[in-house]
C-alpha cells in the first residue's frame, strides 16, 4: 500500500464590509488545496506562501483538522485574511450566514462522510474559540470580528463568553447581603 498524499486544505474568511463574514471559496466551491512541494516543508509555511503568491495577507493561520480521504492526508487550516478591493478571478467572497450543526461521528470514529460546509463549520468554531479565548488573535483581528464569530462559538464557550456578566450580578449582590451572608433586607 502507498503512503497517502499529504495535502494542505484551506478555508479563507475575511469581514467585508458592515461586518459579514464571508468566506473566500473557489469558482467551484471545493476548498483550497495545496501539496507539499519538498519533503520537510512545513504545513504552516506552505498555507502563507499560497496566500502570499495570490496577493494576501494571512492575518490568523490555524491548523482545524486533518482527515484521511482517497488517499489523501488532508491538514486543514483556517485562515482570516485581510480583505482586498479585488480578489484573484479564481476567488468569489460568499457571505456566510446563519451556522448550521455539526455533522457528528462515533465516540470513536470521524462522521461516515463530510462535506466542505461541515468541516468549514468545525474550522469556524476553531476560529471563534481562539478568538475569544487567544489575546494575540483578538488583538490581531479586532473588535468587528466579535459579533461575527459569536454565532460559531461552541454551546460551553457560549456560557462562558457571558461570564463577565454573571460575575457583576453576583458581586452586587454579596454588596447587598448581610454580614452573616444572608440576602440584604430591603427597606420599605
Amino acid at each position: 500500500m502507498t503512503p497517502p498524499l499529504l495535502r494542505v486544505e484551506m478555508f479563507v474568511v475575511f469581514l467585508a464590509r458592515g461586518g459579514a463574514l464571508t468566506h473566500l471559496a473557489k469558482e467551484d466551491g471545493a476548498s483550497w488545496l495545496a501539496t507539499f512541494a519538498e519533503p520537510g516543508h512545513h504545513p504552516h509555511a506552505v498555507v502563507v506562501e499560497t496566500l502570499e503568491r495570490l496577493g494576501l495577507t494571512p492575518r490568523v493561520v490555524h491548523s482545524t483538522s486533518w482527515r484521511l480521504e482517497e488517499n489523501q492526508l488532508l491538514l486543514t487550516y483556517m485562515v482570516a485574511v485581510r480583505p482586498m478591493r479585488l480578489w484573484p478571478d479564481a476567488l468569489r467572497p460568499m457571505v456566510l450566514h446563519k451556522p448550521r450543526q455539526l455533522t457528528r461521528g462515533a465516540a470513536t470514529a470521524p462522521p461516515e462522510q463530510l462535506t466542505n460546509d461541515d468541516v468549514l463549520v468545525h474550522a469556524l468554531r476553531h476560529l471563534a474559540w481562539l478568538y475569544f479565548d487567544d489575546a494575540a488573535v483578538r488583538r490581531t483581528l479586532g473588535h468587528r470580528w466579535r459579533a461575527a464569530l459569536r454565532p460559531y462559538l461552541p454551546a460551553p464557550f457560549m456560557a462562558l463568553a457571558g461570564r463577565r456578566a454573571r460575575r457583576r450580578r453576583a458581586q452586587t449582590a454579596l454588596a447587598s447581603a448581610s454580614p452573616d451572608g444572608s440576602p440584604g433586607q430591603r427597606s420599605e
